[in-house]
């Protein structure tokens, strides 16, 4: 059996679950491969990923707006509109990729890719052979996820979804409908972070760093958070605490953490560029602050870590926080300045941390990575 795993750089969260696949895949025996379907068209690519970026950081209210606009689409106007002219150029290379490789599912963990097979899959350019699954990668579909309704199934991280799908034309696995089945088999993430957790003690010794309340700051994948400026405001507030601040692969925010540190002649913040094994910082840590992309937040429930979400979040970011604030997981920061007062609060507070904790562990994904692969293998004889 072969399995070819189409994925999208915008960001890092998509590529990340495609890696957990692909482990998966490698350890249960079963051949596959990791494409991005813009990798065809470097051009391309480079505008995708950083303009999604920019847009993302420049222009959020801009964004949201299209956001919902799209959103509100009416699923059955799948035959015409921008986004079909989008997928028409990248049919072609994906097409050829497919017929090369000749997979028996395609797994795709953006919709965008998901359009794009079907799309190859209605012009009869792809075997009927080939099954056809699409990874639901935040707790809502995005815009645009009606174009994917020739797929066989949506692997959804649970049944919060159904309802938003189920408007996009989609229907419950079981019923007899020519349309793509809901499957709620939880969010794949790497099984580094199912590993037993470890003593806070033990591994702040290990880190190097100070036995005491610690707040990690992190800013996702490509670092988009603004840490400088929760450090600034954190050390100004003068808190007994600890601060990790994880900057991943933007170095400039790195840099700006190390001028803030300066300044302040700081002794309790921790300031990393791309960690090794992001574990251990959140087992060492106490709670999160963090950006509202999916991966990133069930990684975090996967350590049992509470969240507390940025501001300004962007739409898909702002569904996933408010849902995770409804479980009792998160709580939703609305002005970086009111950062000071949700520490102290948790802080003086320890039963409500420790509640926080606990729902953290009755949602946690636990073996969902394993789950999404044996469906897929069983689903694709």
């Amino acid at each position: 059996m072969k399995v070819l795993i189409l994925t999208m750089t915008a960001g890092e969260g998509h590529n990340s679950i495609a890696r957990a696949l692909s482990k998966q895949f490698d350890e249960t025996g079963i051949e596959n491969k990791i494409y991005d379907i813009y990798s065809s068209n470097r051009r391309k690519f480079i505008i995708n990923s950083k303009g999604y970026l920019l847009c993302y950081k420049f222009i959020p209210h801009i964004y949201s707006a299209i956001w919902t606009c799209c959103k509100k689409k009416n699923y059955k106007n799948t035959n015409r509109g921008s986004f079909l002219n989008e997928l028409k150029p990248l049919a072609e290379a994906n097409r050829q990729v497919i017929e090369e490789y000749a997979p028996d599912a395609i797994v795709c963990t953006t919709n965008y890719a998901s359009a794009l097979v079907c799309y190859l899959k209605n012009k009869q350019q792809i075997s009927n052979k080939i099954k056809l699954f699409s990874i639901l990668t935040d707790f809502l579909p995005h815009p645009f996820w009606e174009y994917s309704r020739l797929c066989d199934y949506i692997l959804s991280p649970d049944m919060y979804s159904y309802g938003a799908l189920i408007d996009k034309g989609f229907c419950p696995e079981g019923f007899e409908k020519d349309t793509a089945k809901i499957v709620p088999v939880g969010f794949p993430i790497n099984e580094k972070f199912l590993r037993p957790k470890t003593d806070k003690t033990e591994l702040r010794q290990k880190l190097g760093i100070q036995d005491k309340f610690t707040i990690m700051l992190m800013g996702g994948g490509f670092g988009i958070g603004k840490n400088a400026k929760l450090v600034k405001h954190l050390l100004k507030h003068k808190l007994d605490i600890q601060i990790i601040s994880v900057g991943s692969k933007n170095a400039k925010n790195v840099t700006k953490v190390n001028k803030v540190i300066k300044r302040y002649k700081a002794q309790n913040v921790v300031n990393y560029g791309f960690v090794d094994d992001i574990v251990d910082v959140m087992d060492a840590s106490d709670c999160v602050v963090s950006r509202g992309g999916c991966s990133t937040l069930n990684e975090a429930i996967a350590r049992q870590l509470p969240i507390i979400t940025r501001e300004n979040l962007r739409i898909n970011e702002k569904e996933n926080a408010l849902y995770l604030e409804e479980l009792g997981i998160s709580i939703k920061m609305k002005h970086f300045r009111s950062l000071h007062k949700i520490i102290e609060d948790l802080q003086n507070h320890p039963d409500k941390l420790e509640r926080m904790r606990k729902n953290c562990a009755s949602f946690a994904p636990k073996d969902s990575t394993q789950k999404i692969c044996d469906f897929i293998i069983e689903h694709s004889k």
